[in-house]
């Protein structure tokens, strides 16, 4: 069953938008002359935030929330994560508007778009709901990363790449050690994460039943691609996504099972609590 997350890439493709670029200048909502996704354009119409023009970032906030005392800082963790972005995706530059709105929880997060996690993003649109509270990590770099592959990689062919290449980006879980390895290998010898071939093929399944696990899991399995292959051969898998994996560079489900297995058996692992990592999320 597709998931969520791929519908939306799938709607996102059915639908346009226009971004401005403007010097540093503050207003409310967004600008004259941006479109967006009905769906966005509701969330901005139910929150009314402020908005803080820096260079190419729109970044969104309530007038009495933790980001409003620190734009600063926000501006310079999104250049940051775009930089480490560009150099993930081997791009020299991304110059379009992207916006982020800044929300105080993962609670208000869900409550906008019917997902607890740590950011949500429509990658048509260039706009990500990212939730900040000054205390916990923000996850930036995971929200970026998302919006400028699907621009300069075009738009991936399935969510596990989006989501776990995402997750690769972002490189944190709860300050745990390598967690993009340390989970799924403690899950896996625990029998509580799914099948590669589940992954691949029921995905919302599986992300229902083990949320975290799932997330890191499929960074997991980008990291081995990334990693063990050349660069245009990586986007060529992201393109068509993981179950055409075999149409694509001749490796079938099975071999990429046999492979991240044989990966996960030579993790350290940490003794960790996986039902509490599930139920609490990444941050």
């Amino acid at each position: 069953m597709r998931t969520h997350w791929f519908l939306l890439l799938v709607c996102a493709l059915l639908t346009t938008t226009s971004c401005q670029d403007t010097a540093n200048s503050s207003g409310q909502g967004l600008e004259e002359g941006v479109s967006m996704s009905e769906r966005s354009m509701k969330i901005f119409d139910e929150i009314e935030p402020e908005r803080a023009n820096r260079g190419q970032y729109r970044i969104y906030y309530q007038a009495d929330s933790p980001a409003a005392g620190a734009l600063d800082a926000i501006e310079e963790q999104l250049k940051a994560s775009k930089a480490q972005t560009l150099a993930m995706l081997q791009r020299p530059s991304y110059t379009d508007t992207i916006h982020v709105l800044l929300v105080d929880s993962e609670a208000k997060l869900e409550e906008l778009v019917g997902m607890r996690e740590a950011e949500f993003t429509n990658p048509n649109d260039r706009f990500s709901i990212v939730a900040f509270d000054g205390e916990k990590k923000a996850f930036f770099t995971q929200a970026i990363f998302k919006q400028l592959s699907f621009y300069l990689w075009g738009a991936p062919g399935d969510p596990v790449l989006f989501e776990g290449g995402a997750s690769f980006a972002q490189g944190y879980c709860q300050g745990i050690i390598d967690p993009i390895n340390t989970i799924p290998a403690q899950a896996l010898r625990e029998g509580k994460v799914c099948t590669i071939r589940a992954l691949l093929f029921d995905f919302r399944e599986c992300w229902t039943a083990h949320p975290t696990t799932s997330r890191m899991q499929a960074a997991s399995v980008f990291q081995l691609l990334y990693t063990g292959f050349e660069l245009d051969v990586v986007e060529r898998i992201w393109k068509a996504g993981l179950p055409r994996i075999e149409k694509t560079i001749g490796m079938s489900p099975t071999d990429l099972t046999q492979e991240w297995e044989r990966h996960m058996t030579n993790v350290t692992l940490q003794d960790l609590d996986l039902d509490a990592i599930n139920a609490q999320g990444c941050r």
